[in-house]
């Protein structure tokens, strides 16, 4: 690309962003998440802390990389704070095996509920808690009123949200900052 075009594309990127109300960096305090070259995809080249981040599996296999994906995200935000809260409807992370992406399983917090809107309401109140590194919700649907709630809540208490949505019935328009569908190499 041309010193022109390059110039010109910055700056409709940077007017976009500004429009989407998307900051450089949602938090100040930018960390490095390891994702590599992932990285050069978000504003000022820093994965966005501080913001509500949504996860399409299609199966297990498909959640298990999301997880892993997740993990490795979650490594550099737990050296410089608090603890994690995990919420979902049955335990499907082997804490012992967080390990292997530099996590401490003794800080984190496995909440589990069968009601989705309970699950909900826990995420909510967690992202608030401004002492909290993030915390990761498996829901399988999300509406745009939950979500817009959720990052609401990010936005008062710069806490990372995750959200793990497994064989969703529907996709809907949702308020997250980012969607991503992680699937597993076959």
């Amino acid at each position: 690309m041309n010193p022109t075009k390059a110039a010109i594309f910055a700056r409709l990127q940077k007017e976009i962003l500004s429009l989407q109300d998307i900051k450089k960096s949602v938090n100040n305090n930018a960390i490095d998440t390891t994702i590599g070259p992932l990285k050069n995809s978000f504003p000022g080249n820093t994965f966005p802390v501080g913001a509500i981040h949504e996860f399409i599996a299609a199966g297990r296999e498909d959640a298990a990389s999301t997880t892993g994906f997740i993990a490795s995200i979650l490594a550099p935000l737990m050296q410089n704070t608090g603890a994690v809260i995990w919420i979902g409807s049955v335990h499907s992370v082997f804490p012992p095996a967080l390990k292997l992406f530099g996590l401490v399983p003794d800080k984190i917090i496995f909440i589990n509920s069968q009601k989705e809107t309970a699950m909900l309401w826990a995420m909510e109140e967690a992202l608030k808690c401004e002492g909290l590194a993030a915390v990761i919700g498996e829901i399988k649907e999300l509406s745009f009123t939950a979500s817009r709630r959720l990052q609401l809540a990010v936005e008062q208490s710069r806490v990372t949200g995750f959200i793990i949505r497994t064989n969703p019935r529907t996709i809907t328009t949702t308020a997250c900052v980012t969607r991503w569908k992680i699937t597993a190499l076959s």
